[in-house]
């Protein structure tokens, strides 16, 4: 015998759900086009580069604060590369900026997602 269920998905939970997750690919996809394909890679690179420090460090760390602290401290020297080769599109503290920028939205998000995680343990 086949039982067949009908799936019933709320619309409102559905479209926020798929802003929220759709909101951060199409925000590269915004950089792109209003700032170039340069600002772009540096914006991706910026938040790749801070994952992997926070990942690698705070893994095995004793204390919490110690693999923000390491994706925090990776940014700097790159914002300072960043800043020193890339002179045409960013200009002045644009590249402090945009490296400072990066560091608060993911401290936040970090911040947003804690409960979540303490929940899962």
């Amino acid at each position: 015998m086949l039982v067949t269920v009908k799936m019933v998905f709320a619309p409102v939970p559905t479209a926020g759900l798929a802003l929220v997750l759709g909101a951060p690919a199409g925000a590269v996809v915004v950089v792109r086009a209003a700032h170039g394909a340069s600002v772009a890679t540096v914006l991706l690179a910026t938040v790749l580069l801070y994952d992997a420090a926070m990942f690698i460090v705070g893994t095995g760390a004793a204390n919490r604060w110690e693999g923000p602290a390491a994706g925090i401290l990776t940014i700097v020297p790159f914002t300072v590369i960043v800043a020193s080769v890339l002179a045409p599109p960013f200009r002045g503290t644009s590249a402090w900026v945009l490296g400072a920028v990066a560091v608060v939205l993911r401290e936040l998000d970090r911040a947003r997602l804690a409960p979540a995680h303490a929940a899962a343990r």
